[in-house]
């Protein structure tokens, strides 16, 4: 799959899930996340007031970073559902799809 490339809907035209240009950056803000966390250890006993400004930047990092993670389950939970299914059945899913579009805007 190439990077760049702009996928969207054949009904509708919206851009969709890319997952190729979401991966890089949830496996960053992810590890984002555990740095804080570690620095945020690191410096508990030491320098308590910092602590907080840590668990802030791994708080922030962490939401973004398994909100990333969550649609990439999704995506991986459905691309495996559509490589159980035989070429000729997705051709025809994919023809009832636009079908039911053509149906839709009459």
């Amino acid at each position: 799959m190439i990077r760049n490339e702009k996928m969207s809907c054949v009904r509708c035209q919206a851009s969709m899930f890319n997952p190729a240009r979401t991966k890089p950056v949830m496996y960053v803000f992810l590890g984002m996340t555990l740095v804080a966390l570690l620095f945020a250890l690191a410096l508990w006993r030491d320098y308590e007031d910092y602590v907080a400004g840590c668990l802030g930047f791994a708080a922030f990092f962490g939401l973004i970073g398994f909100m990333k993670l969550y649609y990439m389950n999704l995506w991986w939970s459905w691309a495996r559902l559509q490589k159980a299914k035989s070429p000729e059945q997705l051709e025809e899913e994919g023809r009832q799809y636009i079908v039911s579009f053509k149906e839709v805007r009459k």
